[in-house]
């Protein structure tokens, strides 16, 4: 039997829709499936519609039991029903409490100083087609390479011997028990096109190691790793290995450091843009990059820009698809000091070679003129 507790549970609201973070606290052995949660709930919300729209998505196996989501939530008291329905429908061959989930924040990265990341832009529906009100606020990756993008970057987490936490939007966040039946990254992946902003770490205590996932907007997915063990170059092939995962899928994709914990592009200096140039052009990272990096996946488009890469590796990973990197890659992913009088700013490369690089990517690098003349939006 379920019981339900409501000590706790609120309405949030994101954008301008309720929804309800809920645990289903059951002991391992007695808990449902997934298959069955997520048919059980279905079933739940097809009885109750269309006075009830409320839906649960995002099923995450936890230490503490399942975690959940109900979006679509117009009045707490939808939310309230919901569970009641779902308790019952459950029977009584599962015993457990739903009740709302834990608060508190994931805790940060512990070495703050800039870290190897890589920022890989998955490939997108036509943003160019939609409503300009609906532009910006969109995952925008293909439904069905979600879950298979997710499935590989969940993996790569994993190869840290610790627990993963998953954070959202707010003061929550959940410590994952490991997947009981593979459907682990899906929900994740929901999570993403929900939210748009999410961080996925796992991180040991003694011989400290971490690695940390975060998703932004338009298919943006970083991973960020952090092991003093290992050399820079030893990481730096660990974070780059993901560009191998499905190269045909990607837009875009580099390696370059940014603030340890937090994998997003905030304070990196572009030669001639500003992140938000970058964010609100989508689009153009197809055949344009903001900056010169040591190694970069780019796509046909981008080479025909190319001034010249004489001085560079370049490899087909795939139809339309080029692993491009420095001959000499230490400089590329050595960590630099960053300016006592910019502290919240990505320490630049090494004047010398990062000019140089800059002008064999030539108008391959994105900038004010080039925006105006290859406006996306027109």
């Amino acid at each position: 039997m379920i019981a339900l507790d409501l000590r706790g549970l609120r309405r949030e609201w994101y954008e301008d829709e309720g929804e309800v973070r809920f645990l289903l606290e059951a002991p391992a052995d007695t808990a449902p499936t997934r298959r069955r949660l997520a048919e059980t709930s279905a079933a739940v919300t097809a009885a109750l519609s269309p006075t009830n729209p409320v839906v649960a998505e995002q099923w995450l196996w936890t230490s503490a039991g399942w975690s959940g989501v109900l979006t679509c939530a117009f009045s707490f008291d939808h939310a309230v029903d919901w569970l009641e329905q779902l308790a019952i429908a459950l029977g009584d061959d599962v015993e457990g409490v739903l009740q709302a989930a834990p608060r508190g924040r994931m805790p940060r990265g512990r070495d703050a100083r800039d870290q190897l990341t890589t920022f890989a832009y998955w490939r997108t529906e036509d943003l160019r087609a939609l409503p300009p009100a609906q532009r910006d606020g969109r995952w925008a990756v293909d439904p069905a390479l979600t879950p298979a993008v997710f499935a590989r970057a969940v993996e790569w987490i994993e190869q840290v011997d610790a627990p993963a936490t998953l954070s959202r939007p707010g003061p929550w966040y959940v410590e994952l028990a490991g997947d009981v039946d593979a459907g682990q990254p899906a929900a994740i992946g929901e999570a993403a096109r929900r939210y748009l902003v999410i961080f996925l770490r796992a991180a040991t205590r003694r011989a400290f190691v971490e690695r940390t996932l975060g998703t932004r907007q338009h298919g943006l997915l970083a991973l960020q790793l952090v092991d003093e063990s290992l050399s820079a170059l030893e990481r730096a092939a660990l974070l780059t290995e993901s560009f191998a995962w499905d190269p045909a899928a990607l837009d875009y994709a580099y390696l370059t450091h940014c603030q340890g914990g937090t994998p997003i592009e905030y304070g990196l200096l572009w030669p001639h843009v500003s992140e938000p140039d970058v964010r609100y052009n989508r689009p153009l990272l197809a055949s344009y990059v903001p900056d010169a990096f040591g190694v970069q996946l780019l796509t046909a488009a981008h080479l025909e820009r190319a001034h010249d890469l004489s001085r560079w590796r370049v490899e087909q990973v795939a139809p339309e698809r080029y692993l491009v990197s420095a001959v000499d890659l230490e400089p590329w992913v050595s960590r630099q000091e960053r300016d006592p009088h910019r502290p919240h700013d990505v320490a630049p490369r090494p004047t010398d070679g990062q000019e140089q690089a800059r002008a064999d990517f030539g108008a391959m690098i994105l900038t004010p003129e080039t925006i105006r003349a290859d406006d996306p939006w027109r």
